[in-house]
């Protein structure tokens, strides 16, 4: 499930790790991601998972626990950690911050578009 999802969010999502945060490509710049989409887009995933083929022969808790939470957060981070998502403050364009500064504003620079 976290191999599907990397290949569907792999264009427009990178995740930060040294910054714990998922950016977002709105066509002109990447945006931190503070509304939480990524997480919706992990449980309809796993949602939709219970109803794929290789799903025919699962129990009914089988498909319930598919469909948890806690299976949506684990596609997340697994994903995470694929090369096509995950990124460095300086592939996104950002200027690196300085220690002690997570999670803070940091100037940023004009970047090109994602590959």
């Amino acid at each position: 499930m976290a191999c599907r999802f990397a290949e569907r969010i792999a264009g427009k999502w990178r995740y930060v790790a040294i910054l714990r945060r998922w950016f977002k490509w709105n066509g002109a710049d990447w945006c931190e991601d503070t509304t939480r989409e990524i997480d919706a887009l992990a449980v309809a995933l796993t949602r939709a998972a219970i109803y794929w083929p290789e799903a025919d022969d699962l129990s009914p808790n089988e498909k319930r626990w598919i469909c948890s939470n806690r299976t949506a957060g684990a596609v997340r981070a697994l994903a995470a950690s694929d090369r096509r998502i995950s990124a460095t403050p300086e592939d996104l364009g950002f200027a690196t911050p300085p220690r002690g500064m997570r999670g803070t504003k940091w100037r940023r620079q004009r970047i090109a578009e994602p590959k």
